[in-house]
C-alpha cells in the first residue's frame, strides 16, 4: 500500500527530532488545534520516544491529517530558520523598516557584520539572503535623501551580485558538459566562461581565502581542462580538506560527485598508478568522516566503495559502511545497491551459493548497476564451475556494453575482463588452453575490470598444474 504524506513526514523524523516533534505540536496545538493533538498521541509512543504502527483510522478527516502536516512542515521551517542566523536578521530586519524602527535595525546590521568577520558567507544562498538585506536597508534610507550610504548599498550589492553570478555560471558551465550539450550558444550569453576564469586567476589568492565554492568550482575546471593531470586532482583535494567545513551542502556534494566521476573515469583509462591513487583517495576520505556530511552517495560509486572497504578494512567494517549509508542512495536504486552490496560481501565470504542467489533477484535498468551484478554472477558461475551458466552470460554482457556504453575505455576493459575469464574457464576445464593471454594482460601496466581476481585465479590454477 502506498503511503500517505502524513506517514512519508512523520517517518523522515529522526530519533532527536521526533522528541522535539512532540514538544512543537504539544505548545503549538495545545489551544487550537485539540483534535491533532489527539492524533498525535495516537501514533506517537513518548515512553519510548518512538512511532507506533500506523493504521488507516477512520474516525480522523482529511482536514485534521492536512491541519497535521502543516504542523510537520512549520516544524521543518522552524528548524531551519532556528540554525540560520542570516535569515533570521532577514526576517527581522524586514519588519524593522516596515515598522520603522531603525535603532534596532542598525543593531542588526551590526550583527551581521560581526557574522561577516567570523565566518566566510561563501553558501550561495546566503549571498541572496544578503542581497535582500541590503534591499531593506537601501529602502530604510532611500526616504531621507542619504546618497552617499544609498551609493555605499549599491556598491555593495553589485559586488554580491558578481559573485553570485560567478559561481552561477561555473556551476552552468559544469552542468552543461556532463549533460553533453556542446551546443554554442556563447553570442548569448553575457557572460562567458572565459570571463570568469581570467577575472578568477586574476584575483586568485582573494577567492581562494574567501569564496571556498567559487575555488572550488575553478579547481575543477582546471582538472576538466587538463584531464589527466593528477596534480590537479590533488590540489583539490588538498583544498577541500582544508576548507570542506566553509563549503555549502550543495557545494561540498557537487564538487565530490564531480571528483568521483573525474577518478572513475582515471580508471577507466586503464591507468593502473590513477587507480592506486583512487584507492588511497577514497579510504583517506573514508577515514576522514567526510562521506558522512554527504547528502547522498550515487548508485554507481556505492558498490565500487564497498568493494575498496572490503579489500582494506574487512567485512564488518564493510556491513557497518553498507548499513550507515544506504539511505543515501537513491530510492529508485536503494534495494539495487543494497543487494549488490551484500552479494560482495558474501562473495568475499566465499558463500557462493548465497550470492547466485542474492543476484539471481535483481532486476535493474542502470547500466552499471547491471555490470555490477552480472560480473559478480560471472565471478561466482566460475568459482562454482558452472561453466554452462558462465559462457552465455558473457556473450549477453558483450552484447549489453556495445549497446549501452559509448566508451571504448570501458567496452575495452570488461572485454578484457571476460576473455580472461573465458580462458581461464577453458584452462580449469581442460587444461590445454594456453594462459599466455591473461599472464600478459596480468603484466601489462593497463588496468582493467577485475584485475587483481583475474591474478588471483592465474596463480591458483599456475600453482594445481
Amino acid at each position: 500500500m502506498q503511503k500517505s504524506k502524513t506517514q512519508i513526514l512523520i517517518s523522515s523524523l529522526t530519533k532527536r527530532e521526533l522528541k522535539n516533534f512532540d514538544k512543537f505540536i504539544n505548545y503549538y496545538a495545545k489551544c487550537k488545534e485539540k483534535d491533532v493533538l489527539k492524533y498525535w498521541k495516537m501514533i506517537y509512543s513518548k515512553k519510548n520516544n518512538c512511532l507506533k504502527e500506523f493504521k488507516n483510522d477512520t474516525k480522523f478527516s482529511r482536514k485534521i491529517l492536512s491541519d497535521f502536516n502543516k504542523i510537520i512542515e512549520k516544524f521543518f521551517i522552524f528548524n531551519n530558520i532556528k540554525e540560520d542566523e542570516v535569515t533570521k536578521i532577514l526576517i527581522l530586519s524586514r519588519e524593522f523598516r516596515k515598522r520603522n524602527i531603525k535603532k534596532y535595525f542598525s543593531k542588526l546590521i551590526n550583527e551581521m557584520k560581526e557574522i561577516k568577520s567570523k565566518t566566510p558567507l561563501s553558501n550561495p544562498k546566503n549571498r541572496l539572503t544578503l542581497l535582500n538585506i541590503n534591499f531593506e536597508k537601501y529602502l530604510l534610507y532611500s526616504g531621507c535623501d542619504d546618497y552617499p550610504n544609498l551609493y555605499k548599498i549599491a556598491k555593495e550589492e553589485n559586488k554580491i551580485s558578481e559573485i553570485v553570478t560567478i559561481y552561477s555560471k561555473l556551476f552552468e558551465y559544469f552542468n552543461r558538459i556532463y549533460c553533453k550539450d556542446l551546443s554554442n550558444n556563447e553570442d548569448e550569453e553575457l557572460i562567458k566562461i572565459e570571463d570568469v576564469i581570467k577575472y578568477i586567476k586574476k584575483h586568485d589568492s582573494y577567492i581562494k581565502e574567501n569564496y571556498p565554492n567559487i575555488y572550488a568550482l575553478y579547481l575543477l575546471y582546471e582538472i576538466l581542462n587538463d584531464f589527466l593531470n593528477y596534480q590537479k586532482i590533488n590540489d583539490l583535494l588538498e583544498y577541500l580538506k582544508n576548507n570542506d567545513k566553509y563549503l555549502a551542502e550543495e557545494s561540498l556534494q557537487f564538487c565530490y560527485d564531480s571528483l568521483f566521476e573525474f577518478l572513475i573515469k582515471f580508471i577507466e583509462s586503464g591507468n593502473i598508478h590513477l587507480y592506486n591513487h583512487f584507492y588511497k583517495t577514497f579510504l583517506d576520505l573514508e577515514t576522514r568522516g567526510v562521506l558522512k556530511n554527504l547528502i547522498h552517495i550515487r548508485p554507481k560509486y556505492f558498490p565500487i566503495f564497498v568493494g575498496m572497504i572490503l579489500d582494506k578494512k574487512g567485512i564488518n567494517d564493510t556491513l557497518t559502511f553498507i548499513n550507515e549509508n544506504k539511505e543515501k542512495i537513491h530510492e529508485d536504486f536503494t534495494e539495487q545497491v543494497y543487494l549488490i552490496s551484500i552479494a560482495k560481501v558474501e562473495f568475499h565470504k566465499k558463500n557462493y551459493n548465497k550470492v547466485k542467489e542474492i543476484l539471481l533477484k535483481i532486476k535493474t535498468n542502470d547500466p552499471f548497476l547491471y555490470l555490477y551484478q552480472k560480473t559478480l554472477l560471472i565471478k561466482t558461475y566460475f568459482e562454482k564451475g558452472e561453466f554452462n551458466f558462465l559462457y552465455p552470460l558473457s556473450d549477453a554482457i558483450k552484447h549489453y556494453i556495445n549497446r549501452k556504453f559509448s566508451s571504448n575505455h570501458i567496452i575495452n576493459n570488461i572485454n578484457t575482463f571476460l576473455i580472461c575469464v573465458s580462458k581461464l574457464s577453458s584452462f580449469k576445464k581442460a587444461k590445454t588452453k594456453s594462459l599466455d593471454f591473461v599472464k600478459n594482460c596480468i603484466n601489462s601496466s593497463h588496468y582493467f575490470l577485475e584485475k587483481e581476481w583475474i591474478a588471483e585465479k592465474y596463480k591458483e590454477l599456475i600453482k594445481e598444474n
